[in-house]
C-alpha cells in the first residue's frame, strides 16, 4: 500500500503534472518518463471512460486538443483511441505517441518507481468506473498509486468498493476545516492550492494524519519570497508537506535545490 505522508529527514516528493507537461504531451507515457528524468517521483494523470469501458489517460471530455480524434472520449472504443496521435500536437519528435491505458501508466510506473496519482474525470458513472479501475489495478498490482478527484462523495463511495485504495480529495479556495473535510470523506489526504494554504491548515492536516500535496503555479515574474514558491520552499524545508505538483518538473528541482547545490534527491 502506498504510503502518502513522509518519513522523518525524506526529501519532498515533486510530482509532475499529467506527467511533464512542460516537455512532453501530457498523459502520455513520453511524459511519465520525462518526468522521472527530470527528477519527480510521482506523476498525476488523468484518465476517463471509453465506450467499451476501458480507462484511458486524458483530461478532456473531448479528443480534439491533445489527439488527432475529435468528438467525445466516451464515444470511442479503446482500440479506435488507441489508433489516434497524441504526441504530434506537442511536437514532432512526439509524432504517433499514442493515448495510454491506465494499466500500461501503472507497469511503466511500477518500473519507474513512481507514485501514480490517478485522477478520475468521469463523474456520476461509478457502476462503470470502478470495475474499470478495479481491473486495472488486479493487471497492475504492484504499481504505487493514490486516486484523486474534486468529487469527494465518489472517493468515499470507492473507499467503500475498494477500502485498500489510498484516496486524495481535491480541493480550491480555503474550507474553514480542512481535516473535517477528509474525514468526512475517509480521505487519506488533501491536494490543495498552494496561495489558498496557510502554516495552521497544514499543521491541523498533519495533526490529523493527513497527507498533503500542494500545487505550484509557475511564476516567473515575481521573485520566490513574493510567490507560492516561497511558501513550498520553507515547509518542504521543514519537512511540513509530503508533496509539491507541477507543470515543469525540471523547473521545479531547480528551484528548491539545496544550499549546497545538490536537487532534492529522488
Amino acid at each position: 500500500m502506498t504510503d502518502l505522508r513522509l518519513a522523518a529527514n525524506q526529501p519532498i516528493r515533486i510530482c509532475g503534472h499529467r506527467g511533464n507537461m512542460r516537455h512532453a504531451p501530457e498523459n502520455t507515457l513520453a511524459a511519465l518518463r520525462s518526468a522521472r528524468d527530470g527528477g519527480a517521483t510521482a506523476c498525476e494523470i488523468d484518465v476517463r471512460l471509453t465506450a467499451d469501458g476501458r480507462l484511458v489517460l486524458m483530461h478532456d471530455i473531448t479528443l480534439e486538443r491533445t489527439t488527432n480524434g475529435t468528438g467525445l472520449v466516451r464515444a470511442h472504443t479503446l482500440s479506435e483511441i488507441a489508433a489516434l496521435d497524441a504526441g504530434s500536437w506537442f511536437g514532432a519528435r512526439f509524432a504517433g505517441e499514442p493515448v495510454p491505458t491506465l494499466e500500461a501508466a501503472l507497469k511503466l510506473a511500477r518500473e519507474l518507481n513512481l507514485i501514480l496519482r490517478i485522477e478520475l474525470k468521469d463523474w456520476h458513472d461509478d457502476d462503470l468506473l470502478f470495475p474499470a479501475l478495479r481491473g486495472a489495478l488486479s493487471i497492475e498490482p504492484g504499481a504505487p498509486f493514490v486516486v484523486c478527484s474534486f468529487d469527494h462523495r465518489q472517493l468515499l463511495a470507492l473507499k467503500a468498493t475498494l477500502p485498500q485504495v489510498r484516496t486524495m480529495g481535491i480541493t480550491h479556495g480555503r474550507p474553514a476545516d480542512l481535516p473535517a473535510i477528509a474525514r468526512a470523506a475517509r480521505l487519506d489526504g488533501l491536494s490543495v492550492q498552494t496561495p489558498a494554504l496557510a502554516d495552521d491548515d497544514i499543521q491541523a492536516l498533519h495533526e490529523a494524519g493527513l497527507a498533503l500535496s500542494c500545487y505550484c503555479p509557475i511564476s516567473k515574474q515575481l521573485p520566490p519570497e513574493r510567490s507560492s514558491l516561497g511558501k513550498l520552499r520553507r515547509w518542504a524545508d521543514a519537512g511540513w508537506i509530503d508533496m509539491i505538483t507541477v507543470d515543469d518538473v525540471n523547473w521545479l528541482g531547480a528551484q528548491l535545490k539545496n544550499a549546497d547545490g545538490r536537487p532534492p534527491a529522488p
